[in-house]
């Protein structure tokens, strides 16, 4: 990959993983990463005893430049801390939301 995508990578992890920080309500959070294949996620287990079952918070993945976002059940959404990052939104494709994804993907 190029420079731009491994800036990208590096980047969409650490966004990602900001979603493990933080006070969850009988939970704990964890940051799941896959970084040879650019896949990032947040997870929630619930703490004993169960009342609900684990779930998933967040979960991108890296196609060449474009992030494809596809699970967000936060009130903070990833594409907005993205874009506050610094990256364009038209680089950015919300699939959990119905958007197109992008032929490579």
């Amino acid at each position: 990959m190029d420079r731009l995508a491994i800036d990208l990578s590096a980047l969409l992890q650490e966004t990602v993983e900001a979603y493990a920080d933080g006070n969850w309500l009988n939970a704990r959070v964890y940051s799941v990463a896959d970084p040879q294949q650019h896949i990032y996620a947040t997870i929630a287990v619930p703490e004993y005893p169960r009342r609900q079952l684990a779930g998933l918070i967040v979960m991108a993945r890296l196609v060449g430049d474009t992030i494809i976002v596809e699970h967000d059940t936060t009130d903070r959404p990833l594409w907005e801390a993205l874009v506050q990052a610094g990256v364009p939104r038209s680089q950015i494709v919300l699939a959990y939301a119905g958007e197109p994804l992008p032929a490579a993907a």
